[in-house]
């Protein structure tokens, strides 16, 4: 496993790291009064699992969220853990179902990244890959965008994209690329089988290289002016018509 020392904030995404297996809480920060019943609730909670609380005023929690919206609770982890990309390729085996991953390249805004993990746990994702360099992390803007999903679903961070998809394809796996120029209609598309959805770079979309693996592109008609959806609501509109495709066959 690969570590990540961080934070995390915001009251569901603090609530959800504190019910996870896969985060290691190592102190709250939340204020001394005025607590509300819900943050009340949260502490409750990481005392029943022994996790030290500290207070904390306002201008401290700004200072560790470096003035995120921290909603008045804050979350110090030990350590982060990324699957291995071994970890994502047996899940599909255990759950009994076609695999169904997503692989996001060179994405950098915190947000697009989190609302892709939150978009991945609604729909029934297996896991996500995301590569080592030019990509945003775990970072705790992408749990607080997420919304504490990061908690549950696994995110591989790999050396290679590209050599992880070519493995992926020798496994019998389909590598389906958007591309908004040459694809075929996403509502069109055939999903069937074990997949793998590749969302490119905000601004630029994926590489050649990877597009030229790709068994399917696919693209979504835009009407107006501007060429391309921004990658989380692009990838959320693939997503959950793959998820309902596979619905109807499975």
């Amino acid at each position: 496993m690969d570590h990540k020392k961080d934070v995390i904030f915001g009251r569901n995404a603090v609530k959800e790291a504190l019910l996870s297996d896969t985060i290691f809480p190592e102190k709250l920060y939340i204020p001394e009064h005025g607590v509300d019943p819900n943050l009340a609730a949260i502490r409750r909670l990481a005392e029943k699992k022994g996790i030290p609380c500290k207070s904390a005023d306002k201008r401290k929690l700004d200072e560790l969220s470096k003035g995120g919206n921290h909603q008045g609770i804050i979350l110090r982890i030990a350590e982060r853990k990324y699957a291995s990309y071994d970890d994502l390729m047996e899940i599909p085996n255990e759950k009994k179902e076609p695999a169904f991953f997503l692989g996001c390249f060179q994405i950098q805004d915190p947000h697009n990244l989190g609302s892709l993990i939150r978009t991945c746990d609604g729909a029934g994702v297996h896991g996500i890959l995301i590569p080592k360099n030019k990509s945003v992390g775990l970072t705790s803007a992408v749990s607080k965008t997420a919304s504490g999903a990061d908690a549950y679903i696994p995110v591989a961070r790999v050396d290679n994209l590209y050599e992880s998809i070519i493995d992926m394809k020798s496994k019998g796996i389909k590598i389906i690329g958007t591309c908004p120029f040459e694809g075929e209609n996403y509502r069109s598309a055939d999903y069937a089988g074990p997949i793998c959805l590749l969302v490119g770079a905000e601004g630029r979309g994926l590489d050649k290289r990877l597009l030229s693996v790709c068994d399917l592109k696919i693209s979504i008609p835009l009407l107006g002016k501007i060429e391309s959806l921004n990658a989380s609501v692009a990838g959320a509109l693939i997503i959950y018509e793959i998820m309902n495709f596979r619905r109807s066959q499975y």
